[in-house]
């Protein structure tokens, strides 16, 4: 048994290039992962916190607005001439990641067919949220 792992950057092995490979995908509800991403990367400036640890102190006042995070790159659009990464994605992401294209030009059609064909190929897809204790 060979598992490798795949995170934080799109699909790049074609699903079903390797037969015998079953493919996994665990998935988070979009609104849940953009919302939790907001809070753990978003809201403030994480590069800014590491690189000025003793002097950045996150506040209200230099915190990032939520209902600003509503681009495919967080605050910004995703380069159309870049590999997608989920490091600031806020709308799309899994669309992103499954097409490999971070934008589009045809409000998303063509790059949302390309992820859901990418993802019917995949053996077992769970979704996190799902996964709850019954009790």
């Amino acid at each position: 048994i060979n598992l490798e792992i795949q995170e934080g950057k799109y699909a790049r092995e074609e699903i079903g290039s390797h037969p015998g490979t079953m493919y996994v995908s665990n998935l988070r509800d979009p609104v849940e992962r953009s919302i939790s991403h907001f809070k753990y990367e978003g809201r403030w400036d994480c590069r800014q916190m590491i690189k000025n640890a003793t002097q950045y102190i996150p506040t209200l006042q230099n915190a990032n607005k939520f209902e600003n995070w509503d681009q495919t790159g967080g605050f910004v659009s995703s380069p159309c001439d870049q590999p997608f990464s989920f490091d600031q994605c806020a709308v799309n992401c899994y669309i992103q990641s499954f097409s490999g294209h971070g934008c589009s030009l045809d409000d998303w059609k063509t790059e949302f067919t390309l992820a859901q064909e990418r993802l019917f190929q995949y053996n077992l897809i769970f979704v996190y949220e799902r996964f709850k204790d019954p009790n």
